[in-house]
């Protein structure tokens, strides 16, 4: 009896052997972390809710840096007329250019 016992005892186990998986794999916590992503909507509300966190403090920091605004003009005239300086026959031919410039620039 008792080799019957082990000859039941070795059938059972090498069937159990057989049937369980051969190997178990273990699963990283990047998959993890990626299939509770994709099925788990309390989590992406979460994640949207931190996305638009981080684009309010990027909006809010925006107004703490400088702005500049510019401007620039540029004017110019030529004006040519004929004068008559001290009396008659000394007629004169005078030209008058003007030209100016500015430049103007903020930072707040």
């Amino acid at each position: 009896m008792p080799s019957l016992r082990k000859s039941l005892f070795a059938a059972v186990l090498v069937s159990a052997t057989a049937l369980s998986p051969l190997a178990a794999s273990a699963e990283t916590i990047l998959g993890a972390l990626s299939k509770a992503y994709q099925n788990n909507s309390q989590l992406n509300s979460a994640r949207a809710g931190v996305r638009v966190t981080d684009e309010g403090v990027a909006i809010a920091k925006s107004g703490w840096r400088p702005t500049i605004t510019g401007s620039a003009d540029i004017d110019f005239s030529r004006s040519h007329f004929d004068a008559r300086i001290n009396g008659p026959g000394s007629n004169r031919s005078i030209s008058l250019t003007t030209g100016n410039f500015g430049v103007q620039i903020d930072q707040t």
